[in-house]
């Protein structure tokens, strides 16, 4: 059995944390210089989580190249664990409940593991592309 690759776990969770961030910044931004007295934002908020889970799986599996549903699972878990820890220290009377924050993890390590696989098969369709791109240059036909 293989060992994780540490260094696209890394790599997938900085991109998740990235796009959180950059999502987080621009809804801050939307509701200091909105014209509106209320925002409901938690569609929105749900929304940026999915797409930083899915962008997270994507860069993680197409960085290790095999076995993407398990650098999924530890990419998606871990960006789900940050922001429930996020949430926690933004609002501290909010509580979770292990109910609740296990349900997080299994969405995340879900929907990081399958996005992770089709990293995996996209990193193996450019390579191959690239490999037959290669051929049909060096080819005399």
């Amino acid at each position: 059995m293989r060992r994780v690759n540490v260094k696209a776990v890394a790599k997938g969770i900085a991109c998740g944390l990235a796009v959180l961030l950059a999502g987080y910044s621009i809804l801050l931004l939307w509701v200091l210089y909105g014209a509106r007295e209320v925002y409901y934002l938690t569609f929105y908020i749900k929304l940026l989580f999915f797409t930083a889970l899915a962008v997270a799986g994507l860069v993680g599996g197409m960085t290790a190249g095999w076995q993407g549903w398990r650098h999924g699972g530890w990419i998606g878990m871990t960006v789900s664990l940050a922001t429930v820890f996020f949430w926690g220290l933004l609002i501290p009377e909010q509580v979770y409940s292990l109910t609740s924050v296990i349900g997080k993890l299994a969405y995340g390590a879900f929907l990081g593991g399958a996005a992770a696989v089709c990293g995996v098969n996209l990193a193996f369709v450019q390579r191959r592309r690239r490999f037959n791109k290669r051929i049909k240059k060096n080819s005399i036909y």
